[in-house]
């Protein structure tokens, strides 16, 4: 008899250790997931009248031929060593790209008159700062700059999509996006 208590005992011990792990498990994930809460996000901010330009524009770019960087080489550095902050909001929320931008906005001009203020990558910032040291250098690989594509977005800023540099080699261009 003293054998089947016993026995007894012990099975209840063990039934309530596997109880006891069972319940302290995390419970299982029954709200929305990141991915399902962001499609959420933005097809509300799309709904949204207020930001009219993601309901009328995918995407608004500007092609510049023969631009220059009108800030100086010291400003660029100064701007290349600055802060950074990461691209947000285009028209229909696409990402441009996962790199950080610059906090200050560098200024580009063409012959014709053209001026806009946009924002770059530290790469692209890094690329802009050598040609504008090296100008006038004819061993430097940056002749000139050949042109630039600028992502404008309404109501929330410019940037700097890519640049294409001449270089001293006829048949060779450096592109930089």
């Amino acid at each position: 008899m003293n054998k089947y208590l016993l026995l007894l005992v012990v099975f209840s011990l063990l039934s309530c250790s596997v109880t006891y792990k069972k319940d302290k498990k995390s419970p299982e994930k029954t709200g929305p997931t990141k991915e399902e809460l962001q499609e959420q996000a933005r097809l509300k901010a799309l709904s949204d009248q207020t930001k009219w330009q993601h309901q009328y524009y995918e995407e608004v770019k500007f092609y510049l031929k023969n631009p220059s960087v009108v800030d100086s080489a010291e400003k660029l550095d100064g701007i290349c060593n600055g802060g950074e902050f990461r691209f947000s909001e285009s028209y229909q929320f696409k990402p441009l790209t996962a790199i950080n931008f610059k906090n200050t906005p560098i200024t580009i001009k063409t012959n014709s008159g053209f001026i806009k203020k946009a924002y770059i990558t530290k790469g692209a910032c890094r690329e802009l700062a050598l040609f504008k040291k090296q100008k006038g250098n004819s061993d430097q690989l940056r002749q000139s700059i050949e042109s630039m594509t600028l992502l404008y977005v309404y109501n929330v800023g410019t940037y700097l999509v890519d640049t294409t540099f001449k270089t001293k080699f006829k048949d060779v261009q450096f592109f930089v996006r």
